[in-house]
């Protein structure tokens, strides 16, 4: 996993992963222009198996984990979430 920072990884996580698909909502506002609106996880991009779809549906997270707040190497704290 990539993360953010150490409240990143001991916590609930950022919970935002670079690789997560998104549900794009399209309303139409009261003076009838077109809204668009970011609804919840609906896949992943990199994993193509539904165990790690059903993983971004629910906002889980696997070790392909990329915090989108982890903007440089520098800033990334790695951790590998099979290590004992």
């Amino acid at each position: 996993m990539i993360c953010c920072s150490e409240k990143c990884v001991n916590q609930a996580r950022c919970d935002i992963c670079a690789h997560a698909i998104y549900e794009e909502i399209i309303t139409i506002d009261n003076k009838g222009k077109d809204c668009i609106a970011t609804g919840g996880p609906i896949g992943c991009l990199m994993h193509e198996d539904s165990r790690h779809q059903d993983i971004a549906q629910s906002i889980g997270v696997c070790n392909d984990f990329y915090c989108i707040n982890a903007q440089k190497p520098n800033h990334w704290i790695e951790v590998n979430l099979y290590d004992s």
